[in-house]
C-alpha cells in the first residue's frame, strides 16, 4: 500500500514471515541491499527451531518468550546489507537497555563479540510517542552502518528528539520542520557522541548545531 501512495512502481513483493523463512533469495543467498528501511512489528515472540538460515543471527538469540524478538528482526536487516550498506530501523526503547540475551546482543553489535563485525550502530535517535499505528510506546531509530566513517568508529551517536512532535488525539505526527530539525542535527555534528565502552572521559566534543537544540 505504502508503494502504490508513493507511485513506487518498481518493485517485488514476497508475503511470509521474515524470520522463519526469508523470500528476498537470489541464487540460493539471502539478497542483500545498499539500503534498508525496516518497520518490523514490535515485540513479538518466535520460535528459533522454525527460523530458516540462521547464519543471519551471528550475535545471539534474542528469547523466544516474552514478546522480545526485536533484535531478531535487527539481525536479518544486517544480514540483508551489502559490506557497505546502511539500514535504518525503528525499534522499540526496549531493546536499547534490557538484559540478558539483548545484552549480549547489542555488546555484540557494538563490537564486543569476537569473530563477527561489530561497531555497526552508528547513531540512535529518540522519537516521540504515539507516532505508530497500535502502539502508544515510543520508539527509535537505529541507524546502522556496516562501514562506518573513520571518524565514527568506535562511537555511537544520540538524538533526543522525542518532543519533537505535532500532537493529535490518537496518533502524533512529526512535521516536516521536526523531520528538518532532526536531520540537520544529524548532519552537522550537532551531536553527543560517546566511545563505545567508554566513560565520561571518552565524551567527544559537543558540536552546538545552528538550530535550537533538540528538547528533552
Amino acid at each position: 500500500m505504502n508503494l502504490i501512495l508513493h507511485n513506487l512502481t518498481n518493485s517485488h513483493i514476497e508475503f511470509g514471515d521474515t524470520l522463519e523463512e526469508p523470500l528476498a533469495i537470489r541464487n540460493g543467498a539471502l539478497r542483500q541491499f545498499d539500503r534498508c528501511l525496516s518497520n518490523f512489528p514490535f515485540s513479538q515472540n518466535y520460535t528459533l527451531a522454525r527460523c530458516q538460515r540462521q547464519d543471519r543471527f551471528p550475535y545471539g538469540f534474542a528469547p523466544e518468550t516474552g514478546k522480545k524478538a526485536d533484535f531478531m528482526f535487527v539481525q536479518h536487516m544486517l544480514a540483508s546489507l551489502l559490506p557497505t550498506g546502511r539500514a535504518s530501523i525503528v525499534v522499540p526503547h526496549g531493546v536499547l537497555f534490557r538484559g540478558g540475551k539483548e545484552k549480549e546482543i547489542r555488546k555484540g553489535l557494538l563490537g564486543a563479540k569476537e569473530g563477527v563485525k561489530g561497531d555497526v550502530i552508528e547513531a540512535v535517535i529518540g522519537l516521540p510517542p504515539k507516532l505508530f499505528y497500535g502502539t502508544g510506546i515510543p520508539g527509535a531509530l537505529l541507524l546502522m552502518n556496516k562501514n562506518k566513517p573513520d571518524a565514527l568508529r568506535n562511537k555511537v551517536f544520540f538524538i533526543n528528539a522525542d518532543a519533537e512532535f505535532a500532537e493529535g488525539k490518537n496518533q502524533n505526527t512529526l512535521r516536516p520542520e521536526d523531520i528538518e530539525k532532526i536531520d540537520h542535527v544529524s548532519q552537522t555534528g550537532g551531536r553527543q557522541i560517546f566511545a563505545i565502552g567508554g566513560h565520561s572521559g571518552n565524551r567527544a566534543q559537543r558540536l552546538e548545531p545552528e538550530h535550537p537544540p533538540l528538547r528533552g
